[in-house]
């Protein structure tokens, strides 16, 4: 399990390309009326700007004629953040919802990522549903979108770029702003998920979050953080298995270190069929055993 390389996926518009500021410029064309981002507080922006059933319909068809996807600029950083992900190793998708309107879009967005981050191909995916995409991270600007991938897949990231669209919406999703915050995400995201060997019971505390599941193993105070969505209970002190007594000072620091953060835990290991019986476990604690 190697977790420095991550799956990322990412959405296009609303996060890589300015699909709004493209669409008013339309919307001026045929209205005379200029608009500015932030005036765009639903995505259905014909409908949202324009009262005059004639020229709205003018405005899509605007919207579905060849070269409207060709035309948006690239966010602010957007670039920068590509090449990170490309530095870092990390594999990366873009999974975007096609404007089926529009017979050109599908190949001038295949265009424009080639164009402006030098991809390949096979790193764009043209999808209805996201979240039948596996990854460790979603960044979209949709929170619907994401809601229902993190239900697919419960161990995720979901970022979702604040816009005044989506500003009222809520999730376990992450709100960023900034492609600055969406690194630092991702990097504290993958720290939990890095296995951890041999670390002070103080520098292991210091390195996991609120929602990661904690994996102790019966061996010294070797350790593997795998995030979890979904953590509800904490571990006390408990009886360990052989070679880390539960009255060793370390682990019971470690241990209640990990009940300040509200984090589960679990015990994995071998040789758990001669586990002693007569040995107390906390019943209040959700303590899990697992064989290797």
């Amino acid at each position: 399990m190697n977790k420095e390389k991550l799956i990322i996926l990412l959405d296009v518009d609303g996060i890589c390309a300015n699909y709004i500021n493209s669409a008013l410029e339309r919307v001026e064309e045929v209205t005379g009326i200029k608009y500015y981002h932030d005036d765009v507080v639903a995505m259905n922006i014909p409908k949202l700007l324009i009262e005059c059933e004639q020229k709205r319909a003018k405005c899509v068809e605007l919207l579905n004629s060849p070269g409207f996807a060709a035309s948006f600029t690239p966010y602010d950083g957007s670039a920068d953040f590509i090449n990170y992900l490309k530095e870092k190793n990390h594999d990366f998708f873009f999974v975007t919802t096609p404007m089926y309107s529009n017979r050109s879009w599908m190949p001038e967005r295949m265009e424009w990522l080639q164009s402006k981050f030098g991809v390949d191909p096979g790193k764009v995916n043209f999808v209805e549903h996201k979240y039948r995409f596996s990854g460790d991270v979603l960044i979209d600007d949709v929170p619907s979108v994401l809601n229902a991938w993190m239900k697919e897949n419960p161990r995720g990231l979901g970022i979702l770029w604040n816009r005044k669209y989506n500003e009222k919406d809520s999730g376990n999703f992450i709100r960023v702003s900034s492609w600055d915050e969406v690194r630092k995400e991702i990097e504290k995201y993958k720290g939990n998920l890095l296995f951890l060997y041999g670390h002070s019971s103080s520098h292991f505390a210091d390195s996991i979050s609120e929602h990661s599941l904690i994996f102790m193993t019966h061996v010294g105070l070797s350790a593997c953080p795998e995030f979890c969505v979904d953590s509800q209970n904490s571990g006390h002190d408990v009886p360990s298995a052989s070679g880390c007594p539960s009255g060793h000072p370390s682990f019971t620091r470690c241990l209640q270190a990990l009940a300040q953060l509200g984090v589960s835990c679990g015990i994995f290991g071998s040789g758990f069929g001669a586990y002693p019986e007569e040995q107390e476990i906390n019943t209040d604690i959700n303590i899990n055993f697992f064989m290797d």
